[in-house]
């Protein structure tokens, strides 16, 4: 069995900022979304995508401001869970071309 150790960095944020964000919308988040969504982060530095945190925060962000409004959207006020968060991803980077999966060639 292999275990993932999320750095407190990036679980701190997605507990301070995204189930902030999503929360004032009405959108509660169950907690393997907001590990899976904390690990997205740490993926980004641990494969190079980002260099620095300051850039992967700053990415985070700018994806942050579309996410919630794509999630009312698709989902309505209904708890995110994990398949709803990875959706969310894929989803907003389709429409918007931010974190993670921007370019990133």
């Amino acid at each position: 069995m292999q275990i993932v150790k999320i750095e407190t960095e990036y679980q701190g944020w997605i507990d301070d900022q995204v189930v902030r964000a999503f929360e004032g919308v009405g959108v509660k988040i169950t907690k393997p979304a907001r590990t899976m969504l904390a690990y997205v982060m740490q993926s980004q530095m641990e494969e190079g995508i980002v260099n620095q945190d300051s850039q992967l925060f700053q990415l985070a962000n700018d994806f942050l401001g579309s996410a919630t409004d794509v999630y009312i959207r698709m989902y309505g006020s209904h708890t995110m869970t994990i398949n709803r968060a990875i959706h969310l991803l894929v989803q907003t980077n389709l429409r918007f071309n931010v974190f993670p999966w921007g370019t990133s060639d």
